[in-house]
């Protein structure tokens, strides 16, 4: 299943910007970055939509029927 969390960590290995620049662009620490795009942390929604915009890329939501 594709989460936020996934579709946002290939969309940062993408863009080729470096934990150190996107830690730049958002004010959030580098080692937050490197240990979120590892995978062995998630982030909120909030930290979410810093990393979003400073990608320049839209957080959407659908709603699937179960």
């Amino acid at each position: 299943m594709q989460t936020l969390n996934n579709n946002l960590v290939r969309k940062f290995r993408s863009s080729g910007v470096t934990a150190y620049k996107l830690s730049k662009l958002t004010g959030l620490a580098a080692t937050t970055i490197t240990r979120w795009s590892k995978g062995e942390s998630e982030i909120s929604l909030k930290t979410a939509e810093i990393i979003a915009d400073a990608l320049k890329c839209k957080l959407t939501c659908t709603w699937r029927k179960k």
